[in-house]
């Protein structure tokens, strides 16, 4: 799949085979460069051996310049443990999910695996320098339109395609062969000054060859035999999560789900998320004990959370629960940098050996058949083409995977309660479906507006729930009302929310004078004729319509010119963009000089918040 880094000037790639540390230490590959470093994608390695590794591959670190860029392709397992290790030389930066050629049977759970992982550290503290990158647009193969509906907003888009996210699904990675396709993206990406190459290390014949015999001891000894409890009846509990926890027996819940608060400064109702991060971590490590202490042996424990804080969970939980599997959700967020925060981690334990996802297995439920499979690769949910599908019989559903991306966040109000992190019901229907049977009993210790003990009535599953807010808790119980009493508790409301997962302020509802895409093109024609981002002024000079309408109908000074530069995208496949010069923003390098003025928020509205779960 085509992808174009703006202004980047493409690397020189060499190759180098490892058979021994003392290849790499001998090598004269030590500049201002890019490392790529493939280890056995394919292979489990204790933690002794991802140690070793870690401890040679850090004497060549010390050999190299500091705005060196050190990556690595490794399986989502193994990543889990080399990033503490190599933590201790170099600054994490990002962990990028890459679609694999063909999934693999993960002999410790029954859900293929679809994914590697592309782990990037720097020798430097300041932000990740590459450059801005972004990637084609896609099609649907039935509707020919793009995946995604852009609806009214395609005057805001690029022609040529969307900012590159940390989940790569148009190029896939090759088990048996180097990944071409993946050292041409970074050669791409980071094609700027002061790197020339980008070197690729081959590690999988030194790994295969050195440790192909080994097996994993890094976990301590646990009891064989557990005494199964009763967990009681279907509740929701409003208290804190670790008071909750006492009415809870030992091995008695069949499947355990948190989401918990992210430390990313969310506005909850009554809980500091933005505490001091040892404390945090503290607190994590709590009511981690306590999950493992209440699932039952075989179940699976699922925390969903932003991949390094997840690192930091498995490596406090690995000595009481056994690694399952890594689930990559695909859910993209607010931007916050040049690559869109797309990957969010489900990493699920077990304890002992894992029953596994026994609805995939099983096909527990005809009316869910939908959740235990994934929508095929790049084809589009509008309603039309999906009738029509259904109507001429196209399959569009695939085998379920670790990799979900058909799965996207409630944007729309009117689906969401007075909850700032809301999760969508087709998330909890999979995870609920994939891990349990009927009757069995499915726990979520920060459960909030009621999505995961919903989901579990709906699917016939026993519930308990923990919320440690009374607003949320009596939000989830009237959701719970209207399911026993009929209704859709996930129906859109004519209401509007109070709460926010920003802390952008909502513009008041209103009918508009002049539509706002009306007055966004107004901006842009204004900057075409005058040759840069128009300030204020600018726009009450040379706009035919009121000022106040800027002003009232927008949230800040960047939407009013939004849609400004090279913008405006055609939704239909066989449309041929011109691929646009490495000079084509141009017009955007001069927002610089206009930075305070186009951030500057509109009266008494904010800034989007960068912080999005």
């Amino acid at each position: 799949m085509a992808h174009k880094s703006e202004n980047s000037k493409p690397l020189f790639d060499r190759t180098i085979t490892v058979t021994t540390w003392d290849d790499l230490l001998n090598s004269d590959i030590t500049n201002q460069n890019i490392y790529v470093f493939h280890l056995d994608a394919e292979s489990s390695y204790s933690l002794r051996e991802i140690e070793d590794i870690s401890l040679n591959i850090s004497r060549f670190f010390s050999k190299l310049s500091d705005e060196s860029v050190i990556c690595f392709i490794i399986s989502s397992e193994n990543a889990l443990n080399l990033i503490p290790c190599i933590q201790k030389t170099l600054v994490f930066k990002l962990w990028i999910s890459i679609r694999r050629d063909k999934p693999v049977i993960n002999n410790k759970s029954d859900l293929p695996n679809a994914h590697i992982a592309l782990i990037i550290f720097t020798k430097y503290k300041k932000s990740l320098m590459h450059c801005k990158t972004q990637i084609a647009y896609t099609y649907c193969p039935a509707c020919k339109k793009t995946t995604k509906d852009y609806g009214g907003k395609k005057h805001l888009y690029s022609p040529y395609g969307t900012l590159m996210s940390d989940v790569w699904r148009d190029i896939r990675y090759p088990a048996d062969i180097s990944p071409i396709e993946i050292i041409g993206r970074l050669k791409d990406m980071f094609g700027l000054s002061p790197y020339k190459f980008i070197n690729y290390v081959d590690l999988r014949q030194l790994t295969v060859s050195n440790y192909k015999d080994s097996h994993n001891t890094d976990t301590k000894n646990r009891p064989k035999e557990f005494e199964i409890s009763h967990p009681g009846e279907s509740r929701l509990i409003n208290k804190d999560c670790f008071e909750a926890f006492r009415e809870i027996g030992d091995n008695s819940i069949d499947f355990a789900f948190a989401d918990p608060p992210y430390n990313i400064k969310k506005k909850y109702h009554n809980w500091d998320d933005g505490i001091d991060i040892k404390e945090y971590f503290a607190w994590c490590d709590s009511w981690l004990d306590e999950l493992a202490r209440v699932i039952k042996p075989g179940r699976t424990v699922a925390v969903l959370n932003i991949p390094l804080w997840l690192v930091r969970n498995f490596q406090y939980i690995r000595y009481k629960l056994d690694f399952q599997s890594w689930i990559t959700w695909e859910a993209l967020g607010l931007p916050v940098r040049k690559i869109m925060p797309a990957h969010y981690g489900i990493l699920c334990m077990s304890k002992g050996k894992a029953r596994g996802a026994v609805g995939r297995r099983e096909k527990i439920h005809s009316d869910i058949n939908d959740e235990l499979n994934i929508l095929k690769q790049w084809y589009c949910v509008r309603q039309s083409c999906v009738k029509t599908r259904n109507s001429i019989r196209i399959t569009d559903r695939e085998e379920l995977t670790d990799l979900w991306w058909d799965i996207h966040r409630l944007k729309h109000n009117s689906k969401r309660v007075d909850h700032p992190c809301q999760l969508p019901p087709q998330l909890m229907r999979r995870l609920i479906a994939l891990y349990t049977f009927e009757d069995e009993y499915v726990l979520d210790p920060f459960n909030g507006a009621g999505t995961s003990t919903l989901v579990a009535q709906e699917l016939g599953r026993k519930f308990i729930g923990f919320e440690l807010s009374e607003d949320y808790h009596n939000i989830a119980l009237s959701r719970h009302h209207e399911l026993e009493a009929g209704m859709n508790p996930f129906a859109k409301k004519k209401c509007t929310p109070k709460a926010k997962n920003s802390r952008v302020k909502r513009l008041k509802q209103q009918k508009y004078a002049v539509p706002k895409k009306t007055l966004q093109l107004e901006v842009k024609r204004i900057a075409e004729e005058i040759g840069r981002i128009p300030t204020r002024e600018d726009v009450k000079k040379y706009s035919k319509y009121p000022f106040r309408y800027y002003e009232e109908y927008f949230i800040d000074w960047c939407e009013v010119c939004s849609a400004v530069g090279d913008k405006g995208m055609k939704e239909d496949s066989d449309i041929e963009y011109k691929k646009p010069k490495h000079n084509q923003l141009s017009l955007f390098d001069r927002l610089k000089r206009y930075k305070s003025e186009s951030f500057q928020p509109l009266g008494d509205r904010v800034k989007s918040d960068p912080a999005d779960k």
